[in-house]
């Protein structure tokens, strides 16, 4: 294992130990935020088929549209006033692996703040 690999499981290690000292009373609770927009569209009275070359079978007339995103937040201040918290961000209407828009963890405190994942 190098260096970087020893400092970081020492950090890791400093912070599980920390963090197993200091409890917060109530945990940490996740808020849920986000937005759905969606639209709809239709075309009335023309024949696209004919002059885009396509077959009449693969055309519609209609759209419709969604574009969903979800977040859950949450943090909360240990006895020992670290503060732990949490964040996600996905996205709706997506392929499976595009799902997660960003994901992390962190600690702050007077030394600032460390952060895991995005």
């Amino acid at each position: 294992m190098g260096i970087r690999g020893k400092l970081l499981c020492s950090t890791a290690l400093v912070t599980a130990v920390a963090a197993a000292d200091a409890r917060a009373a109530d945990g940490v609770k996740l808020t849920i935020g986000g937005y759905y927009h969606a639209a709809a569209g239709g075309i009335a009275g023309e024949d696209f088929s004919a002059s885009s070359r396509v077959d009449e079978d693969d055309v519609r007339d209609y759209v419709f549209k969604q574009k969903v995103d979800l977040t859950f937040h949450g943090e909360t201040t240990l006895d020992n006033g670290l503060t732990v918290g949490a964040f996600v961000n996905l996205r709706g209407q997506t392929t499976p692996g595009d799902q997660i828009k960003r994901v992390y963890a962190y600690f702050s405190g007077d030394f600032g703040k460390v952060q895991f994942g995005d």
